[in-house]
């Protein structure tokens, strides 16, 4: 081949390369990121609500729960509710004891103790300890068997101290007037309804509710 055409021939072989590496590149599809996954947070276990202490005001007592709401509540005026709270949050139901002297009925757990009267058909309770059953036994100011004599005195109400003047025996709590009584404690004033706190050594010994200090006038 004569020399001129081979020279041509490579031109030609040297333009279409260029040309081919000139031309616009074909684009390339971006990687695929695939989107995170999202673990979802498992909700928190429900915490059983369960009762956790009996509070007794002077009217009625009640169920405290673990969560700090109030559980079923019973009457003291109803002795037959009172008794089936009691009950139902104790776990048994004592034998009934019959005192026809006094026309009542009562009943024996042992640290608590319930009477109920066959006249009003109300019932009357007797604390002996701080707690009992896995349930604690206070009233709602927070007194209970073994608080001391200042703490009670903190909260007792005005008039209820037995012997009025000395070291008191007995201090009553949430005292409320009862029309148409006379107080045996203060004649000439009316009677008084309140929670009961009968103090022994410096201690409270036993929670009573309801009591009085009256008699029918």
């Amino acid at each position: 081949m004569p020399m001129r055409r081979v020279l041509v021939a490579v031109g030609i072989i040297v333009a279409s390369l260029s040309l081919v590496g000139c031309a616009p590149g074909v684009p390339l599809s971006a990687p695929t990121t695939a989107a995170p996954s999202v673990s979802e947070t498992p909700s928190p276990t429900p915490v059983p609500v369960v009762a956790t202490g009996l509070v007794v005001s002077l009217d009625q007592i009640s169920v405290l729960n673990n969560d700090g709401s109030t559980g079923a509540s019973a009457a003291f005026s109803n002795g037959a509710a009172t008794l089936a709270l009691l009950s139902g949050a104790l776990g048994s139901t004592p034998s009934p004891v019959r005192n026809d002297a006094y026309g009542s009925t009562s009943y024996d757990w042992g640290a608590l103790s319930l009477l109920v009267s066959d006249y009003t058909g109300g019932a009357l309770v007797f604390i002996t300890a701080p707690d009992f059953a896995g349930l604690t036994l206070r009233t709602t100011q927070g007194i209970h068997v073994g608080s001391t004599v200042a703490e009670v005195q903190a909260v007792a109400s005005p008039g209820t101290q037995y012997p009025a003047s000395g070291a008191p025996v007995l201090l009553g709590l949430e005292a409320r007037a009862h029309p148409g009584t006379d107080s045996l404690n203060n004649p000439g004033h009316a009677g008084l309804d309140f929670i009961a706190t009968d103090l022994d050594g410096g201690v409270v010994a036993r929670l009573i509710v309801p009591s009085s200090d009256w008699q029918d006038v």
